[in-house]
């Protein structure tokens, strides 16, 4: 498996010790803040694997669905199941565009 990337934005506030004080909210969260310069952000890319043919599709997004490592869902097995059912043919249909398989091989 290969190819997808994500991204996340994180806030970090100004402080010595780089990744000591980070946080996933945005603005500011007391008044005393407000004299600070705002959070600076950045950008984690992280590729996470993917399908490397057509055929890998429903199991790779059933099991990045079902994991709640990566997302947590309400009723995950169910959920995730329902997930992958319904994007597996337009997945498919966007791998058979480029080519069959995963264009990070």
């Amino acid at each position: 498996m290969s190819g997808h990337v994500c991204f996340t934005l994180y806030n970090v506030k100004r402080s010595i010790g780089a990744f000591r004080n980070v946080s996933i909210r945005s603005g500011f969260s007391t008044s005393a803040d407000l004299t600070r310069a705002p959070p600076k952000t950045a950008v984690l890319m992280m590729n996470m694997g993917g399908p490397a043919t057509q055929e890998d599709v429903h199991p790779f997004l059933l099991n990045l669905f079902a994991d709640r490592d990566l997302i947590v869902l309400p009723w995950q097995s169910t959920a995730s199941r329902f997930i992958a059912a319904r994007r597996t043919p337009r997945v498919k249909k966007q791998y058979a565009e480029i080519g069959g398989g995963s264009p990070i091989r």
